[in-house]
């Protein structure tokens, strides 16, 4: 099966390139390197997300984590 490439091409507005590069200039990067950085970070909230999604269908909540840590901690305790 041949997969094509995905259309790149976008359209961006003026005012969003400038707000992008005074961003970066406040941080001391280019666009650039500001844009790898931002898109970056996008990737993992998208991966955290699904992992969280994945966790809420099987159950496992805040409060079980800290139940399942504690009884592990009480395993090395005990030896």
């Amino acid at each position: 099966m041949v997969r094509t490439m995905p259309k790149l091409d976008v359209s961006v507005k003026q005012e969003t390139i400038d707000a992008s590069r005074a961003a970066a200039e406040a941080l001391g990067m280019n666009l650039s390197n500001w844009t790898d950085k931002v898109l970056t970070e996008a990737v993992w909230r998208q991966r955290f997300s699904r992992s969280a999604e994945r966790e809420r269908q099987l159950g496992i909540t805040p409060e079980w984590l800290a139940a399942h840590k504690a009884g592990v901690e009480d395993q090395r305790a005990a030896g």
